[in-house]
This record gives C-alpha cells, structure tokens and sequence, in this order.
C-alpha cells in the first residue's frame, strides 16, 4: 500500500484497519453475512427509503437455511464504540 493521504485514514493505518474489520466479519455466522450483502446488493441504486424498506425484509425472513448459527440466550452484546 502507497504512502499517501489514502494509505491512512485520520492517523490509522488502513491496511491494519481492514484486516480487523475482515476478523471481524469473519468471526459472524455465514449466513448473517450473506443476507446482509444480498440486501446491499438488491437495494444498489435505491433510495434511502425503498433500501430500508427492502433490507428490512431480511431481518423478518431469518436464516434461510433453518439451522440455528446463534443462540439467543448465550448471545453477548459487544460494547458500544464510535467509529
């Protein structure tokens, strides 16, 4: 990666900032992952509010597959930090 105003980003180096968000998606059960690009793909183009509105569907639709990747009762809520 170059040295230039693109190769950090508000003093973080991107490189270092990309592979901790790709753990952390990583570390997300498959299917999570996939509905949320399949509904950043389908709602591509839209406005704010048909995207909310399409994107919504795949919280109310659930895992597709029928297997259970996450248990609610077990589930730990992460700390709230701002970007």
């Amino acid at each position: 990666m170059g040295r230039g105003p693109v190769a950090t980003l508000r003093g973080v180096e991107c490189g270092a900032r990309a592979a901790e968000l790709a753990e952390i998606i990583a570390a997300k059960p498959a299917a999570v992952v996939q509905g949320t690009v399949r509904a950043i793909w389908q709602t591509h183009g839209l406005d704010r509010e048909t995207a909310q509105g399409i994107g919504w569907h795949y919280t109310r639709i659930g895992n597709p597959l029928g297997k259970a990747e996450v248990s609610r009762e077990t589930a730990v809520k992460p700390t709230w930090t701002l970007r």
